[in-house]
């Protein structure tokens, strides 16, 4: 990721978490993205991973797993919201 790209990331979350959590500061983030194409060469799906963050290994790990463990609860069906 260029640094530019990775300042406009940085720059955009900021600018949302200001709007939905006032008076927080930024701290760790992590962003994963699949990306998928066809070749046209010959028509073969190919994909890709991206992963990008800031702050700390320990804060990127625990937002992971804090997010697993909600997603697979609502797979399961803990959640009433579903989420």
């Amino acid at each position: 990721m260029s640094c530019e790209t990775r300042a406009a990331l940085e720059s955009a979350l900021i600018d949302h978490l200001a709007d939905e959590m006032p008076g927080m500061m930024p701290g760790a983030w992590v962003c994963i993205a699949e990306a998928a194409g066809i070749d046209t060469s010959d028509d073969e799906m190919f994909g890709g991973w991206l992963f990008e963050s800031g702050g700390t290994l320990f804060a990127q790990l625990g937002m992971i797993e804090a997010w697993r463990a909600e997603k697979l609860a609502g797979l399961r069906g803990d959640r009433e919201d579903g989420a």
